[in-house]
């Protein structure tokens, strides 16, 4: 869980004090300000997967004869399946946009929230602990039913793998016998009450799936989570990015063993990133200004695709700092008396919200 940062700087008419509670890479108490990164983006590839492993029964062979049943066969085996797919944009302090908010005597020092990395996320405002969305793996115990609590004498006691299968698949029918007729309300002995039968056929439809395993074996299934970062640049046209096997999961994108799984990124920003550096180069901005300043970033988008087999996993438009241009509110916030409050996107730098 991702910690919040703060400082508070607090000025009088002839001294500068100031005061941050826990001192982190962004937080400048030395020269009467605070320093601050804008985020630049990285996508992250989330890849949902549910993994099923096959357990085989030990009478796998006798399903069919006994039962009328098809298995899945008498060998262990593993198989995948793509749930979803989905692009997500992540924060990431850019190097080249640290900041410095300085303050003069006399003026409203502001409460500035930062991430543990050091990215503004707001002003005079108090904003929860950041949520981690990311994919936590649950731990699945495998534990089969123990069959031979449910066997009788004669069963156990049977000279041949056969003849055991045999009055195992008898004693199904049995149990599926006795519960028809409890449900249609026939069985010479009923349960006196709602509650009673339902306990009696729990328990019935229990020993059933216990003496059923050894025929069908039984599949697990876990849901798996596979990511692949990409700091976004230039366009992206119909790459592969990896692959994909129902035998394997996720495989390498020369791995021939999978399908070709296809990543598409187009910069839909309405100025290319050389053109929004020439912008920014003709910004004529005092060394004043930049000081008394907020700089924030105004994000571009990405097109992005995903596509396996001429079918799209994912697609959609996604907000990419670094495809954007920066801009800036002046020292108005900063004046005695003001109570303006500001919100950051922490993933992209953009202005959420100005409250007055």
């Amino acid at each position: 869980m991702k910690k919040l940062f703060f400082a508070m700087l607090v000025f009088s008419s002839l001294n500068i004090y100031s005061q941050v509670t826990e001192y982190k890479a962004g937080v400048s108490i030395d020269n009467g300000g605070v320093t601050y990164f804008l985020p630049q983006t990285e996508l992250e590839v989330r890849i949902n997967l549910v993994k099923e492993t096959y357990y085989p029964g030990e009478y796998s062979e006798y399903s069919k004869r006994e039962l009328g049943i098809d298995n899945k066969g008498s060998e262990k085996f593993e198989s995948w399946k793509i749930k979803s797919c989905s692009v997500v944009p992540v924060g990431k302090p850019d190097p080249q946009k640290a900041y410095f908010i300085k303050y003069k005597p006399k003026s409203t020092a502001p409460y500035v929230t930062l991430t543990k990395d050091g990215i503004i996320r707001g002003i005079n405002v108090q904003l929860p602990e950041m949520k981690d969305d990311k994919f936590v793996e649950k731990k699945v115990k495998v534990e089969f039913p123990k069959t031979s609590n449910y066997m009788t004498e004669e069963m156990l006691l049977a000279g041949s793998k056969a003849k055991k299968a045999n009055l195992m698949a008898r004693e199904i029918f049995n149990i599926r016998d006795s519960r028809n007729l409890l449900i249609r309300g026939e069985a010479e002995s009923m349960p006196g009450d709602n509650e009673s039968l339902k306990i009696v056929l729990d328990k019935l439809n229990e020993q059933e799936q216990a003496l059923l395993f050894p025929f069908v074996g039984m599949t697990v299934k876990e849901e798996k989570q596979f990511v692949i970062k990409i700091a976004p640049g230039k366009d992206i046209d119909n790459t592969v990015l990896f692959r994909f096997s129902s035998k394997f999961g996720v495989v390498e994108s020369n791995d021939l063993s999978g399908k070709p799984v296809y990543f598409s990124l187009k910069n839909i920003s309405p100025m290319t990133p050389e053109e929004m550096i020439g912008a920014e180069g003709k910004k004529d901005k005092s060394k004043k200004d930049k000081d008394a300043a907020v700089i924030y970033n105004v994000p571009g988008k990405a097109q992005i695709e995903l596509s396996m087999e001429g079918e799209t996993l994912f697609e959609g438009n996604v907000p990419v700092a670094q495809y954007g241009t920066t801009e800036s509110l002046g020292d108005v916030l900063f004046t005695k008396g003001s109570t303006i409050s500001i919100e950051f996107d922490p993933t992209t730098g953009a202005l959420l919200h100005i409250n007055h």
